[in-house]
């Protein structure tokens, strides 16, 4: 792990929010016990959606489209700024703009499943952390118009490129 990658989990775990380490061990333990039946592992499998939608918004995204550029400009800057301190900021902002995982969470638990050992699951929450993205409810109605609402097949790159939403980095400190 980069020092700066280290710095920004230790924050995370400090805040008791996205601690890779320890949703890891959690959610390895429980599909490990109840893989083999079919309806706990099914609630399973829906509780770990639940966890990863829940704790990223607590996290700061690093792309942003570029619509979501625009209404910075009416409202105020978002680097920096996770989803949850956005909606205390200001509602009126938060309800324009969502968190799109640009890996899927649909993804991401497949591949969590399949999971044999914790690291193997680290790796996985870590990819859902750097491709966390802000973008408007328009970019999200195009994104699921032209079919990518559940997967991205070839990654959310190609995805943004096919309904030409442009992302901009969203560097990590507040202005």
């Amino acid at each position: 792990m980069t020092k700066a990658k280290d710095s920004t989990q230790k924050q995370k775990a400090e805040n008791n929010h996205f601690d890779t380490d320890k949703m890891a061990d959690i959610i390895i333990t429980l599909v490990q016990k109840y893989r083999d039946n079919e309806a706990s592992y099914n609630l399973v499998k829906g509780m770990i959606k639940h966890l990863i939608r829940d704790e990223s918004d607590y996290i700061v995204p690093s792309r942003k489209s570029e619509k979501v550029m625009a209404l910075e400009k009416k409202y105020f800057p978002l680097n920096g700024y996770t989803r949850k301190e956005i909606y205390s900021e200001n509602r009126e902002l938060s309800k324009k703009i969502i968190i799109e995982h640009g890996f899927p969470i649909n993804t991401a638990i497949e591949e969590i499943t399949k999971s044999k050992n914790i690291d193997a699951v680290k790796v996985i929450l870590d990819k859902i952390t750097e491709s966390l993205i802000y973008i408007t409810k328009d970019d999200d109605k195009i994104l699921v118009e032209k079919g990518f609402s559940k997967s991205r097949g070839e990654g959310y790159k190609k995805a943004y490129d096919v309904c030409r939403i442009n992302l901009v980095d969203n560097k990590q400190l507040k202005s």
